[in-house]
């Protein structure tokens, strides 16, 4: 680790000199504009319209994560100690993923790189800053990616179904964004202080995202939202235990008040312009026809020609027809363990997830294998369930190592949010990012880099965690 850390100063010091020549507004604007890449690449990407190769994702959001950590550069960089478990788990298991890149699946060395490379170099740098304002930093560019998300949403993706996913190809994605900007968007909440335009814009927000949250009716979703808002709350209460009673009242109560304001209202708010323009244009052919009465009316035959299928989806699950009915309905109906075996109510994960893991190998398998799941009557190339994607394709102490790792992770961020001073802004981000990842990648696959959002910020925050870095009080406490 010594022989790292004085190889990255050795190259790093000469960059840190230039950038500390640079006003403080353009830095900032360049962490933004990194940024704002890094989430259009994965919004383009888990929209429909997905790039035919990773290679261009992978390519495009190391280019941007490299800015923003140019934009944060000291003038100069101090050792930093390390922990020794987390960066022992973390380093071992990128070691098993080069392994296994080498001898079976190549698709492993963009893993590799993350964990050897890309995100060791992003801590290092970011811990030589007060990590408050990196992760201040990190907070409003979630929150602004949010409103691109809704502002999209509406205008070009209409709820039509009762499981909306927004502009995300499916509900399980959108779903896992949505936790991390819930996450996101609890720590400003929590820390924020007095009521300033701010604190209500995102008490807003706070209660949209929940809303979709529910919307998506993505169990996974949900669970991730109920945990992170229970343990960062608790946490939170716990740091004021004197005035745990006006936080409850000032803080808490509000976000659930928010949701039940937005949750009725949102769906038809997102309609989107395409719902005003088939009312705009029912109106503009009725006020045609009274003037004119040859004037043809709207045809309407076409999708009639189609299959009974649609109209029945549509009778069935169009909120514009049963407006927030349809999602309670789809929710109870997700959610009832009426007749269902344990399988059945976990969507076939545990079956899924037995076929896995009886294919587990000790560096891992080739690439692009797909595991035929006897229940689903199917082939998988996903686990639903991260530790173990990263068991079977990378092998048994990969995922071993990454799993004991996750579990340190979660620990020590509870500790950091704990003992930091209130002094230190955002000591509950890693926990509140950790939770939403927790729980996601347990009943989800968010192992392949820059695909989910939620896991690149998971790994952001670590920062703190892997390095410890004192808060700014500390530090001059010490001197």
């Amino acid at each position: 680790m010594k022989v790292q850390e004085n190889l990255i100063r050795f190259v790093l010091n000469p960059l840190g000199r230039l950038m500390e020549k640079l006003p403080g507004k353009l830095k900032t604007a360049l962490f933004y504009f990194g940024g704002a890449v890094l989430f259009f690449l994965y919004f383009f990407n888990a929209s429909t319209y997905r790039f035919s190769r990773y290679l261009v994702v992978f390519a495009g959001g190391c280019l941007a994560v490299g800015i923003m950590v140019l934009s944060t550069m000291p003038g100069s960089f101090r050792r930093i100690k390390p922990d020794r478990l987390l960066s022992n788990c973390w380093f071992a298991a990128g070691a098993f993923m080069l392994i296994s890149g080498i001898l079976y699946n190549s698709d492993n060395f963009s893993d590799a790189i993350m964990f050897l490379v890309v995100y060791p170099l992003v801590w290092y740098v970011w811990c030589q800053k007060p990590i408050s304002e990196i992760f201040r930093l990190l907070s409003r560019l979630c929150i602004h990616s949010f409103e691109v998300f809704l502002l999209v949403s509406a205008m070009f993706f209409p709820i039509h179904q009762a499981q909306y996913p927004g502009l995300m190809n499916n509900v399980n994605e959108a779903a896992a964004y949505l936790s991390l900007v819930f996450a996101v968007l609890m720590v400003e909440l929590l820390e924020t202080p007095g009521y300033t335009l701010r604190y209500w814009g995102n008490l807003a927000l706070s209660g949209v995202a929940t809303t979709l949250v529910f919307y998506t009716n993505s169990r996974t979703g949900q669970l991730a939202c109920i945990v992170v808002f229970v343990v960062v709350t608790g946490l939170h209460l716990y740091n004021n235990r004197p005035c745990w009673g006006k936080i409850v009242l000032r803080r808490v109560l509000p976000v659930a008040i928010s949701f039940l304001i937005f949750l009725p209202t949102t769906v038809y708010g997102l309609q989107g312009i395409r719902w005003v323009e088939q009312k705009a244009t029912q109106t503009i052919t009725k006020w045609i026809q009274v003037e004119d009465p040859d004037f043809p009316e709207e045809n309407t035959s076409e999708p009639e020609e189609n299959t009974s299928e649609p109209e029945e989806n549509t009778s069935e699950d169009d909120p514009q027809t049963h407006g927030v009915q349809g999602f309670f309905e789809k929710n109870e109906e997700k959610t009832s363990s009426d007749g269902k075996n344990l399988d059945q109510i976990s969507t076939g994960r545990l079956e899924i997830w037995r076929v896995f893991a009886g294919h587990v190998r000790l560096f891992g398998t080739d690439e692009e294998v797909r595991f035929f799941v006897p229940s689903r009557n199917d082939y998988y190339v996903t686990s639903h369930n991260t530790p173990l994607e990263f068991a079977v394709y990378s092998g048994v102490f990969c995922g071993i190592l990454y799993f004991l790792f996750n579990l340190l992770a979660g620990l020590k961020a509870m500790g950091y949010a704990v003992k930091q001073t209130k002094e230190n802004g955002y000591k509950l981000l890693p926990i509140a990012v950790t939770m939403a990842f927790g729980v996601c990648s347990m009943l989800g696959s968010l192992k392949t880099p820059f695909t989910y959002m939620i896991t690149v910020y998971y790994f952001f925050v670590q920062a703190p965690l892997v390095f410890s870095v004192k808060s700014e009080q500390q530090a001059e406490n010490a001197k």
